[in-house]
């Protein structure tokens, strides 16, 4: 009688694990779609508030250590004291890392800078931008690497 009850249990176990990790690997795969859709909307929102100078927003959108580190006031003025204007966003290339939650985005950028006379004075550049995501959420990580730009 005993046998049977420790039998029972461990059927009961391995079911119920098997029911969980086939359930994962099914989440799994709907995650990473529904993930590419999160993030891309993400990029889109912060770089339309960084276009249209709302940096308190945009503030919002950056990774939460970067946060911790930078206070929002900082941000704000800088990104108002800028000597380059981001005038349109693109995302050309979107690669994620499932091991890691971490994306880098190839973003194509039209950027005025704001130097008095300078004749070519809008540039088109291409940056990689790293994203990652915390809770579901993604964040964008401060730095710049610039791949190539063109003069217009």
């Amino acid at each position: 009688m005993v046998k049977i009850k420790a039998v029972n249990i461990i059927v009961i176990a391995v079911l119920i694990l098997g029911l969980f990790f086939g359930c994962e690997t099914q989440k799994t795969d709907i995650t990473v779609k529904d993930s590419k859709q999160l993030l891309e909307s993400r990029l889109n929102e912060y770089w339309k508030a960084v276009i249209e100078k709302n940096f308190d927003k945009a503030y919002n959108f950056e990774y939460p250590v970067f946060r911790k580190m930078v206070p929002k006031e900082n941000y704000i003025k800088a990104g108002l004291n800028s000597r380059a204007t981001y005038v349109e966003a693109e995302p050309l290339e979107i690669q994620i890392n499932e091991e890691d939650n971490t994306a880098l985005v190839k973003m194509g950028l039209t950027v005025k800078l704001n130097i008095p006379h300078l004749k070519a004075n809008t540039i088109k550049i291409q940056k990689k931008e790293k994203w990652i995501e915390v809770d579901n959420v993604w964040y964008h990580v401060p730095g710049t690497n610039m791949i190539g730009k063109e003069r217009g």
